[in-house]
Parts: structure tokens; sequence; C-alpha cells
């Protein structure tokens, strides 16, 4: 009885000791599961704690982009209203340019406007002046001396016989010849008694009388270059610029006692006489038909007359 009563007791005992170290250990798991809890939640906080810093690094970093965009589209849009206002500023810089250009070209146009109706103006006052004028000064004509009847062909000799008349007597002096092979124009021009053609008092005018004359003889036939004749001609004397129309009589005389021929007398008013013809290398005559033709009757060769 003892015996079981010791064992019970020591069974009770050891029981006891079990519980108490079931207990204690227990007790110990609590503290450790706690402790083991305690640290999962710490590293939970902290887990937390650096999601939350990231989040929030990337929402700064975020904001800060957003930042950085609008700042650069500020600046874009600034940019661009500056570019506007400077493109504004030169257009109205050049339709101002324009408009100033355009009122300088119509003022300069204004002016050239009145200056050229100043110039008309003078030029017709001019032109009003010069019809006056003319119409106070004396009429000039151009007096053309041929053969009465048709066909008359002077003799060589004939030629020199006229140049004589004119010069010998003073009516005309000789200044220039062309003498080719089969023509020949002899140049005169007013002499001491020009007048004595067309005048037969005394000439107290200083306006000459004609301006010069004209010897013309040809191998072949021309016509009258004004006038009613109608024949061909081979000679012609021309009075040009003259202040009267019709030669006087004893001058036609000259002609019918040297020449035997009636002189035919025609006229215009004055026209700007044509150039002194001149002798193509290919026409100059021999010297020889030169000299029968007059030459060297011009110039000095008249004084010796």
């Amino acid at each position: 009885m003892a015996k079981e009563k010791t064992e019970k007791t020591s069974k009770t005992k050891k029981s006891k000791a079990a519980t108490k170290s079931e207990l204690v250990m227990s007790a110990v798991e609590s503290g450790a599961g706690t402790a083991k809890a305690s640290k999962g939640r710490k590293t939970t906080t902290s887990e937390k704690n650096t999601d939350d810093a990231a989040l929030a690094e990337k929402k700064a970093k975020l904001e800060a982009e957003k930042k950085a965009e609008a700042e650069k589209q500020a600046e874009a849009k600034k940019q661009a209203e500056a570019k506007k206002k400077a493109e504004a500023k030169k257009k109205a810089e050049a339709e101002k340019k324009a408009e100033a250009e355009k009122k300088a070209g119509a003022k300069k146009a204004e002016a050239e406007k009145k200056a050229e109706a100043k110039e008309a103006e003078a030029q017709e006052q001019e032109s009003a002046t010069k019809t006056k004028k003319k119409s106070k000064a004396k009429k000039r004509y151009d007096v053309l001396l041929v053969s009465e009847g048709a066909g008359f062909k002077p003799a060589r000799a004939a030629v020199v016989t006229m140049v004589h008349q004119l010069a010998y007597r003073g009516f005309a002096s000789p200044v220039q010849e062309a003498i080719a092979e089969t023509w020949l124009e002899i140049y005169f021009e007013p002499a001491t008694s020009a007048h004595e053609v067309f005048w037969e008092k005394a000439y107290t005018s200083e306006e000459a009388v004609f301006d010069e004359v004209v010897l013309r003889v040809e191998d072949k036939p021309f016509f009258a270059p004004y006038g009613d004749i109608k024949a061909p001609l081979y000679w012609s004397i021309e009075f040009r610029n003259c202040l009267f129309q019709e030669p006087l009589g004893h001058f036609k005389k000259l002609f019918l006692d040297a020449l035997n021929v009636r002189i035919k007398v025609v006229s215009r008013e004055h026209e700007e006489a044509p150039p002194r013809r001149e002798v193509p290398e290919d026409e100059v005559a021999p010297e020889k038909t030169r000299r029968e033709r007059g030459a060297g009757l011009a110039g000095t060769h008249v004084e010796e007359l």
C-alpha cells in the first residue's frame, strides 16, 4: 500500500513536474511566438514604410516630371507668343514700309506727272512761239531751173560754161564737187551779187537770198523732184531755201545766150535739203573726164575765173 502510495505520489509529482515543464515550455513557446509575431509585425511595418517611401519617391518624381513638362509647355507657349508677336511686329513694319513706299511712289509719280505736264506745257509754248515766229517770218522756197524743151542734154563744155556764168558774175561760188563717171553735182554758196538772181534793186537785208545752189548733170535721165515737169531731165540747177520763187529775166537770158536753151522754173516751199552726194569708189571718173566736166572749178580755182 505504502509502495503504491509512494508510486502514486511519485507519479503525481512527476505528473506535476511534467505539467510544470510543459507549462514552462508552453510559456517559452508562447514567448517565442509572441516575439516572432512581434518580429513579423516589425518586418511588415518596415516593408510598408519602404513601399510608402518608394511610392512617395515615385509620386515626387511624377510630380517633378509633370512640373517640368508644365514648365516646358509654358516656355514653349511663351516662345510661341514671342515669335507670334515678333512676326506680327515684322508684318506691321513691312506693311508700314510698303505703305510708306506706296506713298513715296505716289508722290514721285505725282511729281513726275507734274514735271511732264510742265515740260509738255513748255514744249507747247515753245512750239507756239516757233509757229508764231515762223508765221511772222518770210516764207522760203526751193527753186528748180531746167530746160523748157524736153530731152536737152548739155555738152560737157556747157557744164563749165554754167559754172563760169554763176561764178564770174558773182551769183554763186563753187565750194564742193562730186564728179562720177556718169553724173556730177557741183555745190555753190551765195556770192557777193547773189541777190541779183532774184532782186534788181539794192539789197539791204542781212538775210541770205538763198542757202546754196546745186548744179546736177546726169548721163542717164532723171525726173524733177517737184513741180509739174513730167519729161525726163539730164540737167538742173536748184536754188535751195530762197526768199523768192522766180529768178529775174536777165538771169534766164544768160542760159539762152550761153547755151541756146530756154529755162523753165518750178518751185515749192522749202524742205530740208538732202545730204550732198559722194562718189563711190567704183564710180570715180577718169581724170580726163573729170577735167572736161569741170573738176577743179570748186574752191580756189574759182578765184582764177
